[in-house]
């Protein structure tokens, strides 16, 4: 009988490293356009999370004055929850693109630095998520079968609460035409929505997009994913 709670305190630390860490590559789409592939490594640990997303610009992208882009995001997990403390976007030489996150969770303050200019960012209840993050959130939530109702996400020099709902699942055909159930998660907040897609076996992120007044704003697409 005394083996019963430490076996249930296991089984509930366990869920926090049940989802593996990954290396997923995805075309980019900004605005219609084909922006480029990112490749996204995210290492997790039952305590911790480190995500690093390099974006190569597509030739049209180039033309347009894009680089090379790198996201490095960290922080804690804790009782499933991701608890950010850092997070900084550069695109090679051009320092307008530059991005800082530096998380205060006691204070609810994030310190941040846009385009070369400081700025605090306040939050009340949910810690902001990167987008980045959010894929993580979203799949270790999706992973205990959790539905949240609300996520917020930190973008430039905003915060923003999405109300989130599960629409009906989707059938895709992966790369061998076989079919698969594709869930679907709607992430709304007035004019702006963040439509989440994940499928199963392994659990991964096929789709992101961003909508704004109904046009695309950005769109992740899987090309490749392997567990790492």
């Amino acid at each position: 009988m005394k083996r019963y709670p430490l076996m249930l305190l296991t089984l509930m630390l366990g869920q926090a490293w049940a989802l593996p860490s990954f290396r997923a590559s995805y075309d980019v789409k900004v605005r219609g356009i084909h922006a480029g592939q990112m490749t996204m490594d995210a290492v997790l640990t039952s305590q911790s999370y480190t995500i690093n997303a390099k974006t190569e610009p597509s030739l049209p992208a180039k033309m347009l004055g894009y680089g090379f882009v790198n996201e490095i995001a960290s922080g804690e997990i804790h009782n499933n929850h991701l608890r950010p403390r850092k997070y900084e976007r550069t695109m090679e030489d051009n320092e307008k693109y530059h991005l800082n996150y530096n998380f205060d969770l006691k204070a609810r303050t994030i310190d941040a630095t846009v385009g070369g200019k400081k700025v605090q960012l306040d939050y009340k209840d949910q810690v902001p998520l990167d987008t980045t993050a959010l894929v993580i959130q979203a799949l270790m939530d999706d992973e205990l079968g959790k539905k949240a109702s609300s996520y917020t996400m930190v973008s430039e020099d905003k915060v923003r609460s999405y109300k989130v709902e599960q629409l009906k699942d989707q059938q895709w055909q992966d790369e061998k035409g076989k079919s698969i159930p594709v869930r679907v998660y709607r992430q709304t907040n007035g004019n702006r929505q963040t439509m989440v897609y994940i499928a199963d076996n392994p659990r991964r992120l096929v789709k992101l997009q961003q909508i704004k007044n109904d046009q695309n704003m950005f769109l992740l697409k899987l090309v490749k994913y392997k567990p790492l």
